[in-house]
């Protein structure tokens, strides 16, 4: 869902050759795709969390029961998700005639409020997801044999997590934190382009998933690869079934 608020910026300047729209404009447009940012940081600290109770206590988390603990993981996010978009579309639509590029930064640019609580929230969550897995690292160190394939394959899954994952939600999350500080004084201009290339470190970690799942985990590779043939299995067999079966004259007689 955030990836697409960029095919909806390219489709809107590259087709239409829209340039610039109002903000309230830009909010219903991006509607999605900030409800899709709301829930990506907020489903890493879920994760994380999740991950950590199964290694700090594996036999009570067993015996945990499953749709009630599920639940209570999904009220978390859909609260926070909520909130997130709520306070974002709303600062866009108090300045209704604002107008501007029509990405899905100009939501961050739009006038301050209610919004710069979520860049603090943001960055607290990145952060509680970062402090979350290195417990688990630090857990998995001590309690099992390092020396094990399998254990290298999580350690470098887990590293790789933190460090691109939600390293990159980190990076910008603090860099949007730190333009809201009093003495930080940016232009509308300075800010929408700052945003712009920090981020690239923020696409990256949301890119980062499914190469980190791929590379790291056999199981979650057969599900890519079993996924992928069945997509294939799709398409020809929908080409084939849509071809025009030709019938010989003779065949006919």
């Amino acid at each position: 869902m955030h990836q697409s608020g960029h095919i909806i910026f390219f489709v809107k300047f590259l087709i239409f050759g829209t340039k610039f729209i109002t903000a309230k404009v830009t909010s219903f447009m991006m509607f999605i795709p900030t409800f899709g940012v709301g829930g990506a940081v907020c489903t890493l600290f879920s994760l994380s969390a999740d991950r950590l109770l199964a290694i700090a206590i594996p036999i009570k988390y067993t015996h945990f029961q499953q749709s009630k603990y599920i639940m209570k993981h999904l009220i978390f996010i859909v609260i926070y998700i909520v909130h997130y978009t709520f306070e974002m579309v709303y600062s866009a639509i108090s300045q209704p005639n604002l107008m501007v590029s029509g990405g899905l930064s100009d939501l961050r640019s739009a006038p301050p409020g209610a919004k710069e609580l979520n860049q603090y929230l943001n960055l607290a969550v990145a952060l509680g997801s970062v402090f979350n897995y290195l417990v688990v690292g630090i857990l998995i160190k001590l309690r099992t044999d390092t020396s094990d394939d399998r254990i290298k394959k999580l350690y470098r899954s887990l590293s790789l997590i933190v460090l691109i994952n939600i390293g990159g939600y980190l990076i910008f999350y603090t860099f949007i934190a730190f333009t809201h500080l009093p003495f930080i004084q940016l232009t509308p201009v300075q800010y929408w382009y700052c945003t712009l290339v920090y981020g690239l470190f923020l696409n990256t970690a949301a890119a980062s998933v499914g190469p980190i799942l791929y590379l790291n985990s056999d199981e979650y590779r057969e599900a890519f690869k079993r996924g992928a043939r069945d997509l294939l299995k799709f398409i020809f067999c929908k080409t084939a079934n849509n071809s025009t079966k030709v019938i010989p004259m003779t065949a006919q007689r």
